[in-house]
């Protein structure tokens, strides 16, 4: 994966959040596709508590 780009998106505005970590690449056309390779729900009301684990449980399981 060594040059890859990762794109890490977090969403924190509703009941419930999430991040999610997908890996940017090019086509032969130039265009971007976005691959997904994992996403965690984070419940509601304990963004601050849990918000830095979710990314680092995130990382871990997608082994970046």
């Amino acid at each position: 994966m060594k040059g890859a780009t990762l794109l890490l998106g977090v969403d924190t505005c509703g009941s419930t959040g999430s991040v999610a970590l997908g890996r940017v690449g090019a086509e032969p056309d130039g265009s971007s596709q976005i691959a997904l390779l994992g996403e965690k729900q984070i419940t509601g009301g304990e963004y601050a508590a849990k918000l830095v684990q979710a990314i680092s449980d995130l990382l871990v399981e997608t082994a970046i």
